[in-house]
């Protein structure tokens, strides 16, 4: 049968190769789709689409076909058969059985399309670090927009920032969907939703679908941040702090000791000290994982409240609060 040259499949695949699913549960989902100049991707959430330079239609699974692709390059030939496909280099050839693509469907996106928000993509990456793990709290475990505002929490801190554009419809984009999008290199240019599942597109042609999340968080989250001013209270959080607290924490195990002057912590037979200015008033305890989160994303916090709720900023609209340990 007709070849195909495997030119452009690499960079294809890498579009797509996010959505396939790690879990052999439902056989397709280790697949890839091709058909129509297409090829696609899903693990039964989300749902990936790109072109790809073979009109012909065949299932294929994802695993082997990187391989082989990785192998070929943009120098191979794909000859399709019943039932198999082989990617040919030179003296090398790799048969790979294929699966029946008249059986194979995906969700497609659905809604009315829209130009996304210019700085949606960077709020997404500046929030996903604070996304929630705890699978008892669904709408925590990914990013929630509402009114213009994204949300993200995970119980210790809860983080929010501005969206560019009147984005006021509320939804929570999962994690799954935020891992995909802060994957690919490129960013979406258009986007659409409905109750149940959002869609982003790309210049080059790719889309990305997925399910939302079904539970919205609860109204408290957005009270928390909505008296957080914009402008940074507090005070700068300079160079020397970050030095001392690298020190400690790479001492500590769970718990770093704040008090006016210094930072504290242990761990098993060690222990240890160092001076610096804390700006809290009285002596309360942090995890070190959350200060990291948050020095990572702030540039000022006001710690005078600690143990209880304590202010913290960064970048142009950034702000959250994180709480200590009673």
């Amino acid at each position: 049968m007709e070849s195909r040259s495997t030119k452009g499949m690499v960079e294809a695949l890498a579009k797509v190769k996010s959505a396939v699913s790690n879990k052999e549960i439902v056989a397709y989902l280790t697949h890839y789709y091709v058909g129509g100049g297409e090829i696609v991707a899903s693990d039964g959430r989300l749902v990936a689409g790109a072109p790809f330079p073979d009109d012909r239609e065949y299932v294929v699974p994802a695993s082997e076909f990187e391989k082989a692709i990785d192998m070929a390059g943009d120098d191979g030939k794909l000859t399709l058969s019943e039932g198999s496909i082989k990617v040919s280099l030179s003296r090398a050839r790799v048969n790979i059985k294929t699966l029946d693509p008249t059986v194979y469907s995906y969700l497609k996106p659905e809604g009315d399309k829209f130009e996304i928000p210019d700085n949606m993509i960077q709020v997404i990456r500046d929030l996903a670090p604070f996304m929630s793990d705890d699978a008892s709290r669904p709408w925590a475990n990914g990013i929630y927009f509402r009114g213009g505002c994204a949300y993200a929490t995970n119980n210790v801190i809860v983080a929010t920032s501005e969206v560019n554009d009147e984005f006021s419809a509320p939804l929570v984009i999962p994690v799954w969907a935020v891992d995909f999008l802060l994957s690919n290199p490129q960013e979406p240019t258009e986007m659409s939703y409905t109750e149940n599942q959002v869609a982003f597109y790309y210049e080059d042609g790719s889309w990305l679908r997925s399910l939302l999340v079904a539970q919205e968080p609860p109204g408290v989250i957005i009270e928390l941040c909505e008296p957080i001013p914009l402008s940074p209270g507090g005070v700068e959080i300079k160079s020397d702090f970050r030095e001392a607290f690298d020190l400690v924490s790479n001492i500590v195990e769970s718990e770093i000791v704040f008090t006016p002057e210094t930072l504290e912590g242990g761990k098993r037979a060690a222990d240890i000290q160092t001076d610096v200015s804390t700006s809290v008033t009285d002596k309360c305890t942090w995890h070190p994982k959350y200060i990291s989160l948050v020095l990572e994303a702030a540039t000022h916090w006001d710690l005078s409240n600690a143990p209880d709720a304590c202010r913290w900023w960064g970048g142009k609209t950034m702000r959250g609060l994180i709480v200590g340990r009673k």
